[in-house]
């Protein structure tokens, strides 16, 4: 388990402690009605790039590798330390990196069609002609509406 650096005594002790390369993570809290993102909490990466005059020791995000998105961070110990609720020099067990790709949806239904697999089920000529006429009934509507300005943006 890392250390964990959380309020001003972090902050000075991150001063203290950090160097070229190294690395902090932090936890992101994202909203639970965003349908896109499976988790609610996951963890960003920030490595240690230069020390500025001014701020001190700087930061720079980096990918599920480590490696920095720029050559001169930009964050500095004080908005890392006290804008996430701190940080730790090892990742949080049990959640993703933020950077990394995202869960494949193939993986998480019940009773869906998983990656490798063919659709074994049995398909009616009836069933594909009213798919067919479900089809053909969406696109006359939105000719309908294209023709009568209510779709000129689509």
């Amino acid at each position: 388990m890392g250390k964990t650096y959380v309020g001003r005594k972090g902050a000075r002790e991150l001063e203290r402690d950090a160097r070229p390369g190294m690395r902090v993570y932090y936890i992101n809290e994202h909203s639970t009605q965003i349908t896109a993102q499976f988790e609610s909490r996951t963890y960003s990466t920030l490595v240690c790039t230069h020390k500025s005059r001014m701020f001190g020791w700087m930061f720079a995000h980096a990918d599920q590798h480590g490696t920095a998105y720029s050559k001169k961070g930009t964050v500095t110990i004080e908005s890392a330390v006290s804008s996430g609720g701190g940080v730790s020099t090892s990742p949080p067990p049990g959640l993703r990196d933020l950077a990394s790709p995202e869960p494949d949806c193939r993986d998480e239904g019940h009773y869906g069609i998983r990656r490798g697999q063919e659709f074994r089920g049995a398909l009616h000529r009836d069933d594909i002609k009213l798919m067919q006429e479900q089809a053909d009934l969406a696109e006359d509507r939105a000719k309908a509406d294209k023709n009568a300005g209510r779709r000129g943006w689509w």
